[in-house]
Parts: C-alpha cells; sequence; structure tokens
C-alpha cells in the first residue's frame, strides 16, 4: 500500500505521539525547537496530544525551558490538567 493511497487514520499512531510528547521534555526540552520545526498540532491525532503539544510549546517559548512539573503546573493553571 502506497502513503499516497493509506487511509488517513493509518497514518496516526498514538505511541509514538506519546513518544514524541515524552521526548520534548527531556533535558529541559532541548528537543522542542527541532519538533516545532518538523511537527504541527494538527499532526497529532489524538486532541488531548494536540492540546500538550501546545502547551509545550507556548512555555518553551515564554521560558526557553519546559519540564514535566512546569508542564503540570500550567495546565492545571488553564484547567487543561
Amino acid at each position: 500500500m502506497s502513503l499516497d493511497n493509506a487511509n488517513e487514520n493509518s497514518l496516526h499512531d498514538v505511541e509514538i505521539e506519546k513518544f514524541v510528547l515524552g521526548a520534548m521534555l527531556l533535558k529541559d526540552g532541548a528537543s522542542v525547537p527541532v519538533v516545532m520545526s518538523i511537527l504541527d498540532t494538527d499532526d497529532f491525532y489524538r486532541p488531548e496530544h494536540r492540546i500538550i503539544y501546545n502547551r509545550i510549546k507556548n512555555i518553551y517559548l515564554l521560558h526557553g525551558v519546559v519540564d514535566l512539573q512546569l508542564l503540570i503546573s500550567k495546565m492545571k493553571d488553564t484547567g487543561e490538567a
């Protein structure tokens, strides 16, 4: 099956999305700029992953670093967690 003919839903892997989001939280978000240059919010299939991706991105842009505790804190502040 070629990618051109693939069902759109078959191109999404929730486990890979989780892996990418988790990787963005390592080493104070060192990979965030790289991921941001490759992926957009709409590239995430699950709505909750889109929310987390946007929050990680916003934290990184504001603070230059991001980690799990900061992510949880900000998401609680905004009612997303």
